[in-house]
């Protein structure tokens, strides 16, 4: 792996979800930056598998610990079996990719953050339930 002159790698990761039609745009704001493309792939049958394992598990999170009122922008969120986010991926029009980029010499000071973990939308949505001391606990509305 070729380092730059300060130990870090001039290969960046990124992925994350798109319409179809934002593609072309998102991989040019990407390059305009100053990154290589050095490999890109649809992933989005991976996630629409883990989608599909976690589903279950995920409602049932959401049931127990998201006030009553927020409970459906949740679902949407975690892109639940049934929401238009989870019928988007299903159906084509939004697809998650996943880039592999080589930062410029002249521009080292692009960076593009990694997110490696079992399901971006599990991730997300766990992150919700975290309280400011870091213990897990039910979200609640502030009262007015």
């Amino acid at each position: 792996m070729r380092l730059d002159e300060r130990g870090r790698s001039r290969l960046s990761n990124c992925s994350d979800f798109r319409s179809r039609t934002e593609l072309d745009a998102w991989r040019a704001g990407l390059i305009a930056a100053g990154l290589r493309l050095v490999a890109e792939r649809d992933v989005t049958p991976g996630v629409m598998a883990a989608l599909d394992v976690d589903d279950e598990w995920k409602r049932g999170l959401i049931e127990a610990r998201v006030a009553r009122p927020l409970v459906r922008a949740f679902c949407q969120f975690a892109a639940l079996r049934g929401t238009m986010l989870y019928d988007k991926f299903r159906d084509g029009s939004v697809v998650y990719r996943a880039f592999v980029f080589q930062r410029r010499q002249q521009r080292l000071e692009c960076e593009v953050v990694a997110a490696e973990r079992r399901s971006h939308e599990t991730s997300l949505v766990w992150n919700a339930f975290v309280r400011h001391d870091g213990k897990s606990g039910p979200v609640k509305l502030a009262q007015p």
